[in-house]
């Protein structure tokens, strides 16, 4: 499961929803208006994309468009060293994947784990390897190309790390904080108002302290000066609730990337599933699977069905409400459904039909070593 052919499929649905979150199929007026259609002078309907608009960027609607869209999507659109920190991200999230997860690898107590304090262990390796080889000489003009500064590439890095965290998902504290983080930038739209709407409801839009007939508002100073700052922290805290739902927004991104065989047609959920099946069951003959060392084949069909109830479609439904997928979003999770369905009607088959091929692969009926 665990190959370079996964890492190619978890860029690939990167860059698909990247691409949603880049041309998004919401029309932008809809934003202001609330309105299903937008229609120009001539009454066809309008629906701009950002490519659209930084090929007109000398038009002054367009560019308050383009700000808009910036906005709308968290600033993910005008920014393509984030856009690109996602799919290097995806490329490298697995590196040296051992084929065991973490709990495995602290049980085991091998170097890695010791090193990362039994932290995240698979994940920060790939990312030390990674960021290793890229740092290689052989690499400076990739690194020129990605990075023109040094903060540039601090911030790529940042980027990065955050987003291979986001793959482990078995860590307590981190989905804590996680939730946490979601709750805090989501929770409170229940309403239907969107994120752009509620900036601009929050715009300060105070005159400049002068009355009609020119003379000096009765305002003081310091009463003017409590405005300015006032002012200068809701656009501070404007810009901390977007980068805020950014990192929500590129968590989730890879975190349904990493699974998002599950997401697509049942064929090829199957393939993937049916890999991760023998890749575990691999390393539980070699006494290297779970805590307890259970057959994984004992639990696979109920663990499969706990896994979409309880982490997958929840997954797609939190795509659906970061808002910025467009109807990628609602494949993810009708594809979620539909699986999670058939599951239910053949999962149990599928394990049996799991078995026999493994089995004959092996030549023998396996047993436990």
């Amino acid at each position: 499961f665990h190959c370079f052919e996964h890492a190619s499929h978890v860029v690939q649905s990167v860059t698909k929803l990247l691409s949603r979150v880049v041309t998004p199929d919401k029309r932008i007026d809809r934003v202001n208006s609330g309105k299903d259609n937008a229609t120009s002078n001539n009454g066809e309907s309008e629906e701009w994309t950002y490519q659209q608009q930084d090929m007109n960027k000398g038009n002054n609607r367009n560019s308050g468009r383009t700000k808009q869209l910036h906005e709308y999507t968290y600033g993910i659109t005008s920014d393509p060293l984030t856009q690109f920190a996602c799919a290097f991200s995806a490329l490298i999230h697995d590196v040296d994947h051992c084929g065991v997860p973490n709990t495995v690898l602290v049980k085991e107590g091998v170097g890695i784990a010791i090193h990362y304090k039994n932290k995240s262990v698979a994940e920060q390796n790939s990312v030390d390897l990674a960021w290793e080889l890229l740092s290689h000489d052989n690499f400076a003009n990739l690194r020129r190309c990605i990075c023109a500064t040094q903060s540039e590439l601090e911030r790529f890095r940042q980027l990065v790390v955050n987003s291979v965290m986001a793959t482990d998902i078995a860590d307590k504290d981190l989905g804590a904080l996680r939730k946490a983080r979601w709750e805090r930038a989501f929770a409170e739209q229940d309403d239907g108002e969107s994120d752009y709407n509620r900036t601009c409801s929050t715009t300060d839009h105070s005159d400049t302290g002068r009355t009609s007939d020119g003379g000096q508002d009765k305002t003081s100073q310091g009463d003017q000066q409590q405005g300015r700052t006032s002012a200068k922290q809701r656009r501070l805290n404007r810009l901390m609730a977007q980068n805020r739902k950014a990192t929500i927004v590129i968590e989730h991104l890879i975190q349904a990337s990493d699974v998002s065989h599950t997401m697509q047609h049942w064929h090829v959920y199957l393939k993937w599933n049916e890999r991760l099946f023998h890749e575990m069951y691999a390393a539980y003959l070699a006494g290297r699977f779970g805590e307890d060392g259970a057959n994984p084949a004992e639990g696979w069909y109920a663990g499969e069905l706990s896994f979409f109830d309880f982490y997958l479609i929840p997954l797609a439904k939190k795509l659906s409400t970061c808002g910025v997928f467009g109807v990628a979003s609602d494949e993810y999770l009708n594809y979620a459904t539909a699986n999670r369905q058939e599951w239910e009607r053949k999962g149990k088959d599928v394990v049996q039909r799991y078995m026999s091929k493994y089995q004959t692969q092996q030549g023998s009926q396996p047993s436990k070593k």
